[in-house]
């Protein structure tokens, strides 16, 4: 008898899907606390920046580079996931 996939000559650069999970229904979005206690705002914690800057040069303050690296192509892949970054938490043991 053929195969489930509909043919008798099945293609060898397709593919076949042996098991489907079941996945639960999609909840909405929900933002979970990850720190203990509360959100606290320190003024002033960041600098005001003072007009405009040259946006390659270091920030002051920091060291000369020892060596420069010159990109000339640059590709950048950048894969964003649905689903949960952070589990519900380490496993309870009883």
């Amino acid at each position: 008898s053929p195969p489930r996939g509909g043919s008798a000559d099945p293609d060898p650069d397709g593919f076949c899907v042996l098991e489907a999970p079941e996945t639960p229904e999609p909840a909405a979005p929900q933002v979970r606390w990850l720190a203990p206690g509360p959100l606290r705002v320190l003024p002033g914690h960041f600098g005001v920046p003072r007009g405009e800057r040259d946006r390659l040069r270091a920030p002051p303050g920091l060291p000369p580079p020892c060596a420069r690296l010159i990109l000339r192509d640059l590709s950048l892949t950048w894969a964003l996931f649905g689903g949960r970054d952070f589990g519900p938490g380490p496993a309870q043991h009883r």
